[in-house]
């Protein structure tokens, strides 16, 4: 992405938990080395109603606000508070869907940005086979998320793929030209 003071990872529809060892372990791990690496702190922003109102490691911060909903104007109301007061100048947001989570990401950057004058940059990662041709065939709710994923991916400052099968699959889209 850039060099940001602080990333903040986008959970709306609450899918973190505290109760998931192995999850929870990961993000711990990746916060220490993004602190020792980079001097760089990791929130987690999330609806997950297996988390404490707010949670704190030496590393790790996670905030749980709003309900389990795919779109909340609490959860989204309560991200832009804690980005904006914030002291951090440059923020990452994370963005694990190209379609719901993305959508949240978009309308809290912009709306953190109105409120503070904050350099912010959305990274949204792809962990399906959201553009897979066969995909959008199962159902017309996944036609309907590859149309909105489609569209909106150029929002995003930065992709990340979990496999090579995914990148392929944009690529042969062309929603990209470059793909990190």
């Amino acid at each position: 992405l850039f060099r940001s003071n602080c990333i903040f990872i986008i959970d709306s529809r609450g899918i973190f938990t505290l109760n998931e060892n192995e999850l929870l372990k990961r993000h711990m791990n990746y916060a220490k080395s993004l602190k020792n690496q980079a001097n760089i702190e990791l929130t987690i922003l999330t609806s997950s109603k297996n988390v404490y109102k707010e949670w704190n490691n030496e590393n790790l911060k996670i905030l749980h606000f709003g309900t389990n909903k795919r779109f909340s104007t609490k959860f989204i109301s309560n991200a832009i508070k804690e980005i904006c007061k914030s002291n951090y100048y440059k923020v990452a947001l994370i963005a694990g869907d190209p379609n719901e989570a993305f959508v949240n990401a978009l309308i809290i950057k912009y709306f953190s940005q109105l409120k503070a004058k904050k350099q912010i940059k959305i990274q949204v990662q792809i962990h399906s086979d959201l553009f897979n041709p066969n995909f959008r065939k199962f159902s017309l709710v996944n036609r309907l998320r590859y149309l909105l994923g489609s569209v909106l991916i150029s929002k995003a400052n930065q992709i990340r793929m979990v496999g090579i099968t995914q990148s392929n699959y944009l690529r042969s889209e062309e929603h990209t030209s470059e793909l990190q």
